[in-house]
């Protein structure tokens, strides 16, 4: 009974081997055929025709960018139109407070005191 098991994992274990060598040979073959193709695409064209397919494609990444960027990123233009959220300082309470402080002569502040780096 064992060498019947036996024989049976190495018969699986050939046909295993000898497919993995044939899925690698196939995958190799294609990926040779994909970087054959595009050598001779890209080998074929101009220098003009390279550098206006380069302008092409950064123009359509630029458009896909500030897309992107319009939708995500607010500075400066739209501001009002931000939801606060919470973590926004106000800077006239701020003010008012160090005025009030300076007034008062009160010298306790929360920043340490010291000699500064330079």
């Amino acid at each position: 009974m064992d060498e019947k098991l036996k024989g049976i994992a190495d018969d699986v274990r050939k046909r295993s081997e000898k497919l993995c060598t044939e899925v690698r040979g196939r995958a190799r073959t294609t990926v040779d055929r994909i970087d054959t193709y595009a050598k001779s695409a890209i080998g074929r064209l101009s220098m003009q025709e390279r550098l206006v397919l380069i302008f092409a494609i950064g123009i359509a990444l630029g458009f896909v960018v500030k897309n992107y960027a319009n939708q995500n990123v607010t500075i400066g233009y739209d501001d009002y139109i931000v939801k606060n959220q919470g973590k926004a300082y106000d800077l006239i309470a701020m003010q008012k407070q160090l005025a009030e402080k300076a007034l008062s002569g009160d010298t306790t502040s929360s920043t340490p005191v010291g000699g500064s780096c330079q």
